[in-house]
């Protein structure tokens, strides 16, 4: 087998555009349904957040570091991919309920939640699917954890288009955005473990997993 790490690397510079001839989407940006990013109501700052038909952009400019697993004989294998970015960013349209301090947070619109200089692990397992005598697989229970420098948020409509409430609102958020971050990361670890479950079995799907091997 090649590098785990350059044929890792390799899917990535290869794919994000998407493959006709393998019916692959685009990953960069990849549309997603839905998703819920959710802070608890113990902090002066509390909110349930959803996201639909919105876009994960970010994949393009991943670089993989490290690589455990994948092995040849893979059927319910444990794996796992290190990961940097400069940023993971989500865009679309969004509806917000909670509260900021004593305020009431209410909004929705257009949203853009950008997360930078992220640095990743994901660890999964690998499960053997077999179509038409071909072997493939399937990433299935993936556990996301990152950390990341800052992150960003801007909301239109933010306080249903208050522009003096959505300026203040934003300022706070954001000059206090690693300890909201913290406050989020559950939800947020699992909003982007499985965007990124859904990006690796959107390629794995797609290629019979023998070919990763020199036999």
């Amino acid at each position: 087998m090649k590098c785990a790490v350059n044929l890792q690397q390799e899917i990535i510079d290869q794919f994000w555009r998407g493959n006709e001839e393998l019916e692959l989407p685009p990953l960069d940006p990849l549309r997603i349904k839905n998703a819920t990013l959710v802070q608890p109501s113990n902090g002066a700052i509390n909110f349930n957040l959803q996201f639909r038909d919105f876009d994960f952009l970010g994949y393009r400019d991943t670089q993989i570091t490290d690589v455990v697993g994948w092995p040849e004989d893979y059927d319910g294998t444990k794996a796992e991919l290190e990961i940097k970015a400069p940023r993971f960013t989500l865009i679309g349209p969004y509806r917000i309920n909670g509260k900021l301090l004593l305020l009431d947070i209410k909004g929705s619109g257009t949203s853009n939640v950008t997360l930078e200089n992220v640095l990743g692990r994901m660890k999964f397992k690998l499960k053997k699917i077999v179509r038409d005598n071909v072997e493939y697989a399937e990433v299935e229970k993936l556990k996301l954890n990152i950390n990341i420098s800052r992150m960003h948020m801007h909301f239109d409509q933010l306080f249903n288009g208050d522009k003096q409430m959505e300026e203040y609102g934003h300022q706070f958020i954001n000059e206090n955005s690693k300890l909201v971050f913290e406050d989020i990361k559950p939800s947020a670890m699992k909003t982007f473990g499985q965007i990124w479950q859904d990006i690796l079995n959107h390629i794995l799907s797609r290629i019979p997993y023998r070919s990763f091997f020199n036999v």
